[in-house]
């Protein structure tokens, strides 16, 4: 009985152990910008979420902007291709996405375009975005302006193949203005599996500190 109740434990134990970054990252109730870590500004975060949007209205093609602290598993290509396609990110029929990730505590950054997109956003020309658009910027410790620009470079090449306009917003990044220290996002998964653990490894000493009392019991009574 005592050993099917451990087993029982341990099988428990290693389902909470389970990091939770295992977990499938839940996008933001905004789709286009997902910033875990804090790294654009409001102002850049709302720029943002408005011209991406009226891009989405006009042509179906979607931007989306994620950043976390570390991604599951060892592949940033594999984490980045799993959102992409359980978000949705673009239109279903014509597959234009766009996903920019930045895995900040990794150091690690990665772009993915839908195969409706491949023939303007190939992997050449995402590198030449990163390179030109963010990777100065980031180096210097200017996230938020580094995002906005890589987005715009983006969102500008995308409205030109579409063939229309997205006037009506003005890019709010101002040239030497210290972006926000990025913060660490702690989610409610990870604080419940925190306490679980910690319950069941007291539960585990008690019900050992309890054999171990019963066990003396029974050598003195004998």
């Amino acid at each position: 009985m005592k050993s099917k109740f451990f087993t029982i434990l341990i099988a428990i134990l290693l389902v909470v152990m389970i990091p939770a970054g295992a977990l499938a990252l839940t996008p933001s109730s905004d789709l286009y910008v997902t910033d875990e870590v804090g790294l654009l500004t409001s102002t850049d975060k709302a720029y943002i979420l408005d011209k991406a949007a009226t891009l989405d209205g006009l042509t179906g093609a979607q931007i989306c902007i994620v950043t976390v602290d570390f991604y599951e598993g060892n592949d940033i290509e594999d984490y980045c291709y799993k959102i992409f396609n359980e978000w949705g990110i673009g239109d279903a029929q014509k597959d234009n996405g766009v996903l920019i990730l930045i895995a900040y505590g990794n150091g690690e950054y990665y772009g993915m375009v839908g195969t409706g997109l491949s023939k303007v956003i190939d992997a050449g020309t995402m590198k030449k975005y990163f390179n030109n658009y963010m990777l100065d910027d980031f180096n210097n410790g200017n996230y938020s302006q580094g995002l906005v620009k890589i987005f715009d470079a983006i969102a500008d090449d995308l409205a030109s193949y579409y063939n229309v306009s997205l006037n009506g917003s003005t890019n709010p990044v101002t040239p030497g203005t210290p972006d926000p220290e990025p913060t660490k996002s702690y989610n409610l998964a990870s604080i419940l599996a925190a306490i679980l653990l910690i319950i069941l490894v007291i539960i585990i000493l008690t019900v050992i500190l309890r054999s171990r009392s019963e066990e003396h019991t029974s050598e003195l009574q004998s």
